[in-house]
């Protein structure tokens, strides 16, 4: 989902108003896999290694950490 769509869809909700940029809502569910524990969210987490965000690029590298701990 791109910003458009983003502001387009929840701008005006909870969600949109109280988040107001997407990255919070990646960084929450980053954080969620991280203590979820689960090998199948490695592909994702390690695409958002490369985000432009460092807190999101952080709590990818954190959540990785987690799952590898745990294999």
């Amino acid at each position: 989902m791109d910003e458009a769509e983003w502001r387009k869809t929840f701008g005006m909700t909870l969600l949109g108003l109280t988040m107001g940029d997407k990255k919070y809502l990646k960084r929450n569910a980053i954080i969620a896999l991280g203590n979820f524990i689960d090998e199948r969210a490695v592909p994702a987490l390690l695409q958002k290694q490369n985000h432009e965000d460092n807190g999101v690029k952080e709590y990818a590298g954190w959540a990785l950490g987690r799952i590898r701990l745990k294999l």
